[in-house]
């Protein structure tokens, strides 16, 4: 899972301040089916940090499991770092909870190191002892880590006598009935996403894409911003798979074309009116990037100059095309 101390633009979660951990973490909670599993590999600090926010939203969302911690060499091999790391495995609820259990509060071991109550009450899932860690500084070090000092540990056979305690049951799930106006999704649709469909709006959850009733200034500005969004994922796939200069540019023409003409009629994408109608489209993101805020909200094109390479930063993807006015 993707770790730093960074953040993501994202209108469904910006509210909630997420760093990049924690933002995938929630959002895949959201893209998983109620009773579904999901194990994540991430830093201590999402059970242990001092701040539980981020615990609360997820204990609202989910259950959890179980958590197995590994000690801090465990990926010293194959990745050449010293961390303490938690695997850890929730199961997504029917409907958000407001129960606070245990395993969102830090408590302290006998030697006042803080960890998590879930290590608290099950210490045999802390593959190894707790301690504050003091190579990097000093005596008065708090910073904590997992050590395991057992000449004949193995991880690989701890860690499936740890998997092995885990219990669940992800049982049947029934789909609520579908109403008249939803479809099955297409598979070619991106999940969350707005489409048309013999020019009839439909948005796509899952299994199911639901007929969107909208008329007006809003549905002019879906239909504006989807238009958009295809030809820039379109640019995003060419280059992908292989395309001439002359191919990626003559894409970036229609973009360039599209885009003026959408902020001639409905403003900016990154405006109001605009955020409204298009933010539960999980590629409103990706549009915004095609322009750049400053400090006093003024709002341009991402790239001005007639010919320069402009990196598109996308979550997991880095994709780099040349462009001429956008």
């Amino acid at each position: 899972m993707p770790f730093g101390d960074y953040k993501l633009h994202d209108p469904r979660y910006n509210k909630f301040n997420f760093l990049i951990h924690d933002y995938f973490i929630a959002k895949s909670i959201d893209e998983v089916r109620p009773g579904g599993i999901i194990a994540f590999v991430t830093s201590k600090s999402t059970l242990d940090k001092a701040d539980n926010s981020v615990r609360r939203y997820i204990a609202q969302r989910a259950d959890l499991i179980g958590a197995i911690r590994l000690p801090n060499t465990a990926f010293k091999q194959i990745a050449n770092t010293d961390v303490t790391t938690d695997i850890l495995f929730l199961q997504k609820r029917e409907r958000i909870s407001v129960n606070e259990p245990d395993w969102i509060h830090v408590g302290q071991t006998e030697d006042g190191v803080p960890v998590n109550e879930y290590f608290l009450n099950n210490p045999d899932m802390m593959l190894g002892k707790m301690v504050f860690d003091k190579r990097m500084f000093g005596d008065n070090s708090r910073y904590t880590a997992l050590v395991n000092e057992d000449e004949d540990f193995n991880l690989a056979d701890a860690l499936d006598a740890a998997v092995s305690k885990l219990d669940a049951d992800i049982g049947e799930y029934k789909r609520e009935p579908e109403d008249e106006s939803s479809i099955p999704a297409d598979p070619s649709i991106r999940n969350y996403t707005y489409t048309f469909i013999n020019d009839e709006l439909y948005y796509r959850e899952n299994a199911i894409m639901r007929k969107i009733e909208a008329s007006g200034k809003p549905l002019e500005r879906i239909k504006g911003l989807n238009s958009i969004r295809e030809t820039t994922r379109n640019i995003i796939n060419i280059q992908t798979v292989g395309c001439t200069w002359q191919e990626l540019k003559d894409q970036q023409d229609i973009l360039t074309q599209k885009y003026d003409a959408f902020i001639k009629k409905h403003g900016y994408i990154t405006s109001r009116g605009n955020n409204i109608a298009f933010r539960d489209d999980n590629d409103y993101p990706l549009l915004c990037s095609l322009e750049v805020v400053d400090e006093d909200k003024n709002v341009t094109k991402a790239n001005n100059s007639q010919e320069s390479v402009t990196e598109l930063v996308y979550p997991d993807f880095r994709f780099i095309f040349l462009s001429r006015r956008l």
